[in-house]
């Protein structure tokens, strides 16, 4: 049995490998102590940039791939050109350190002056591994490979765009909803430039799982949840806020 070093190339192919092969993460905290400054970024229509802090607290090192994507789906086009760009899009995060990367603008002047816009930060973690081994049994066996094989972590966070000039601040925006039930429909309406992501709805203290059927409202748009019960004379409602936490509790009563 001879051992034989890999081919100079052999880390790249591992590596498209690997980016297939990703594990979606809703929140900051990824796996292994990586975790993210925020849980969202807002990125404000007069600024020139934004930035998130990577943290990687765990004593592995990683390979971060940075991108801005359209929806939040690993598969989105990597080669379609986005109104925003990061920097550096692919760097080495050192065990027990952080990195900042920076959110730039490509071009916003396509995107809506009267509304936010929303995009998705994605970022790869794919810890180091060994060096490959290319292990040569006989003769005809020659070529055959050996090779650790490790999952990438994808954490994703959305980005949202915040043109200059919106006609009502963004801290009125949840209180603003009006809802409206047909039967076992209850539609929500959202008026306003900004989106609206609900973190807890009830109607007469019958939670509604918002999660599962989606809690973000676009800008001047409506969703509607299955609900059960007659007409409800009192709704409750919490959002996210746009540093990641839960807004204080609104009601409507009849």
């Amino acid at each position: 049995m001879k051992i034989m070093p890999p081919k100079p190339r052999a880390w790249l192919m591992t590596l498209g490998f690997l980016c297939g092969m990703v594990l979606g993460v809703p929140d900051s905290q990824a796996d292994g102590g990586l975790s993210l400054s925020q849980t969202r970024v807002v990125f404000e229509g007069k600024a020139k940039s934004a930035k998130v802090t990577l943290n990687n607290q765990s004593d592995r090192v990683y390979l971060i791939n940075s991108r801005v994507l359209p929806t939040p789906d690993a598969a989105s086009k990597a080669s379609e050109v986005m109104p925003f760009m990061v920097t550096p899009p692919l760097f080495r995060l050192e065990k027990e350190s952080r990195n900042t990367v920076l959110i730039a603008k490509n071009d916003t002047s396509k995107l809506p002056a009267d509304r936010e816009s929303v995009f998705y930060l994605s970022f790869l973690a794919i810890p180091a591994v060994g060096n490959p081994v290319h292990e040569v049994t006989s003769d005809a066996d020659e070529g055959v490979t050996t090779t650790q094989v490790s999952l990438g972590i994808r954490t994703v966070i959305k980005l949202f765009y915040r043109p200059s000039g919106l006609a009502m601040p963004a801290a009125a925006a949840p209180e603003k909803l009006t809802f409206t039930q047909r039967g076992t429909q209850l539609v929500v309406k959202n008026p306003t430039p900004y989106y609206v992501t609900l973190a807890k709805l009830t109607l007469d203290g019958r939670g509604i799982n918002v999660r599962d059927q989606g809690a973000m409202i676009a800008p001047f748009s409506e969703e509607t949840y299955a609900v059960q019960g007659t007409a409800a004379s009192r709704i409750e409602w919490s959002v996210i806020t746009e540093f990641g936490g839960v807004s204080e509790l609104f009601r409507w009563s009849r």
